[in-house]
């Protein structure tokens, strides 16, 4: 979920969620958690949204775009384990579910 988040802050430079209810509400205590683990590692940066208290602005930091530069051979290597293991037709279908998560947002 992490890496989630973080590829999600790093492609569209800012992502916002809701702090109460919404779509996700059964995962929010988590993404909230994980969001301040990210936050008090320096890889993101939230603040909140003065014209919606219920949203927070989350933006990734030079450190948190370091990390996934770092993490890149990794996840390729993930992927084409993914890929050996699913197959191609399956993989498309994950990354189209969770292309459809990121540019729906947490809404």
């Amino acid at each position: 979920m992490a890496r989630l988040c973080m590829t999600i802050c790093a492609n569209d430079a800012c992502c916002f969620t809701k702090s109460s209810g919404g779509t996700f509400r059964a995962v929010r205590i988590s993404l909230t958690r994980i969001m301040q683990l990210l936050e008090k590692k320096g890889l993101i940066a939230r603040k909140g949204n003065p014209e919606d208290r219920r949203r927070v602005h989350v933006e990734i930091t030079e450190a948190g775009r370091d990390m996934l530069v770092a993490a890149q051979p990794e996840s390729l290597e993930i992927a084409e384990k993914l890929r050996a293991r699913v197959g191609q037709d399956k993989l498309d279908e994950l990354l189209d579910l969770l292309n459809s998560l990121a540019e729906n947002g947490l809404e």
